[in-house]
């Protein structure tokens, strides 16, 4: 060993055996971790995940979409509903605030009918044109709190000619009862008005539904109504009635 080694050795304290061991010494290897396989793997993971987050949303999206719609014509139906039973008339119809629906052109002795809706309240009428027969008539609606109505029809006749003359009465209803001077009479009964002023009382019972919130009128045939009156009972809030004009007056209690 030289003196420069021998001094080396003698600062360091590191004999030279240790240092060419330590020049010599190899590492291990580290054993390769593939990262490339797990990262695949978390991707397809994750793509998984989002497709599924996506079916989720789509499937929620379509129910959303079906319970909307069904919700919507349930509103629609229930305001049509609605609007029916509170019997919405046309712009210048009134309701049972007090006044009633407008005129149509069912006239009293004009022989049309009333309109096409509704239940029709039926009406006497007489099966001979220009007999000369005139009435003064009272027909009285009871509205019961089940829906049905009462209807209570009284014509008064009296031979205006002067002449005698005889009358045969018409109506129209399965459920129609008539009395003729307290007498029960059915449709196409004659009555004898021997002498001019002679006259007969002829009252209609009859029962009606009110249907889509109207209740329709019929106006009698071949019979001219000098006098009438409508009579109210109980008219529930929102009906409408029409086929009113053959009455002079309208009376709600």
């Amino acid at each position: 060993m030289s003196g420069a080694e021998k001094l080396f050795d003698a600062i360091t304290e590191v004999r030279e055996e240790l240092i060419d061991e330590a020049l010599d010494y190899r590492f291990a290897r580290r054993k390769a971790i593939h990262w490339q396989r797990y990262a695949a793997l978390a991707a397809c993971l994750a793509l998984v995940v989002y497709i599924g987050y996506l079916a989720a949303n789509l499937r929620m999206g379509g129910m959303n979409a079906a319970g909307n719609d069904g919700s919507n014509s349930a509103v629609a139906g229930d305001a049509a509903d609605a609007g029916d039973s509170t019997g919405a008339a046309p712009e210048d119809g009134n309701t049972a605030d007090g006044a009633m629906p407008p005129p149509n052109d069912a006239g009293g002795g004009t022989g049309e009918a009333a309109p096409a809706h509704g239940s029709t309240v039926p009406a006497l009428s007489l099966a001979e044109e220009d007999s000369g027969v005139t009435a003064v008539r009272t027909l009285t609606l009871e509205f019961a709190s089940d829906g049905a109505v009462y209807a209570t029809d009284v014509y008064t006749l009296t031979n205006a000619g002067t002449e005698p003359v005889t009358v045969t009465l018409t109506f129209d209803g399965a459920d129609v009862s008539c009395t003729v001077d307290g007498a029960a009479e059915e449709s196409g009964a004659h009555v004898s008005l021997l002498r001019a002023g002679a006259g007969a009382e002829v009252v209609l019972h009859s029962t009606a539904a009110v249907e889509d919130g109207m209740l329709a009128l019929a106006s009698p045939e071949n019979l001219t109504v000098a006098e009438s009156v409508l009579m109210l009972q109980n008219l529930p809030e929102g009906l409408v009635v029409s086929g009113t004009e053959p009455f002079d007056r309208i009376v709600q209690e």
